[in-house]
């Protein structure tokens, strides 16, 4: 059945401007990075206190939108397992995804050094929000270990997916809490964390592909996980398309450096291969076993590549590239 082609990316990009539009306005530079970076020679040196904080500060913005990207990956591993689909490398995941989310979810409210956060939350609004995460992260924590344990069904899995709606909801919202409460545009520009967003999106899309592609072969659901998927394809195909060539209309530059380039470069080529299987589904045709693992394996192939591709993101920003 034809499909309207949908673009996702303006709602994106729409969400993230708001996001860091209104850090800029609620965010200032430390008083104490005022009085520790000092000038010798002509040039800028910077404490170690204020290395720290600003590391600090990168790694919760960081870590907070990484846990929108686990809220779909723990549900797709959950599927794959349930399904018996790449099962010794499905299951590990999954359990490593149930650790990840309860690690950062601790680290932003107390810190973990081990993570790279120093020091505990002590924002009021952002306390709550993380409260309110980790109150809906319980529940579905308790299931996800059942399913990693053998015992659930296909019941437990539309649950968790069920779940992850309210989860996701509150990583969206717990992301633009801590942009707002960290985000300094001193030291990064808003150009340069809209890129950052958009390709930590790219992830999460990515492992909502997989999710919806593993639900909708094993019946858990109807036409949800199908028009799910399709959206999430659409967005990703827009969302890499505008990395690699720029949408100045959006806000959105070219890749700064010839390594973005070239990583983007690799992403798209693995994007074409992970479409295949999931054109062809969209198409209504069943998926094999093999076709299923390409999605898995593909899906966080393509998670991993855009993590490098962040970190390029950030090594770029903050060299002013």
């Amino acid at each position: 059945m034809a499909r309207p082609v949908r673009s996702c990316l303006s709602d994106i990009t729409t969400c993230v401007r708001l996001t860091f539009a209104a850090a800029a306005l609620t965010c200032s530079l430390p008083a104490h990075a005022q009085t520790t970076a000092t000038y010798e020679n002509g040039t800028l040196r910077i404490s170690f206190a204020e290395h720290t904080k600003e590391a600090d500060t990168n790694r919760r913005i960081d870590l907070s939108g990484k846990l929108r990207m686990l809220s779909q990956r723990v549900v797709a591993d959950a599927c794959f397992v349930q399904s018996g689909i790449a099962t010794d490398d499905a299951l590990p995941m999954l359990t490593a995804t149930i650790s990840e989310v309860s690690a950062i979810a601790h680290a932003l409210e107390f810190g973990d050094t081990g993570l790279g956060i120093f020091g505990a939350e002590e924002r009021r609004m952002t306390l709550a929000v993380i409260a309110q995460f980790k109150d809906v992260w319980a529940p579905m924590q308790m299931n996800a270990l059942s399913i990693a344990q053998g015992d659930s069904t296909h019941d437990d899995v539309r649950r968790l997916n069920a779940q992850s709606a309210e989860l996701l909801q509150v990583a969206h919202q717990l992301v633009s809490t801590v942009a707002a409460q960290y985000f300094n545009p001193a030291k990064t520009r808003l150009a340069d964390a809209l890129l950052v967003d958009i390709a930590e999106r790219q992830q999460f899309l990515a492992q909502d592909i997989a999710k919806n592609a593993c639900l909708a072969s094993a019946g858990i659901g109807t036409d949800g996980p199908i028009d799910a998927l399709w959206s999430a394809r659409m967005a990703f195909n827009s969302s890499i398309g505008a990395l690699s060539l720029g949408m100045p209309s959006l806000g959105i530059q070219p890749p700064p450096t010839s390594k973005i380039d070239a990583s983007l470069a690799a992403v798209r080529a693995a994007w074409l291969d992970l479409q295949l299987p999931i054109d062809a589904q969209l198409s209504g045709d069943a998926l094999s076993r093999e076709q299923l693992e390409t999605v898995f394996y593909g899906a966080n192939d393509m998670t991993r590549q855009m993590g490098s591709v962040i970190n390029l993101y950030a090594e770029a920003s903050r060299f002013g590239s």
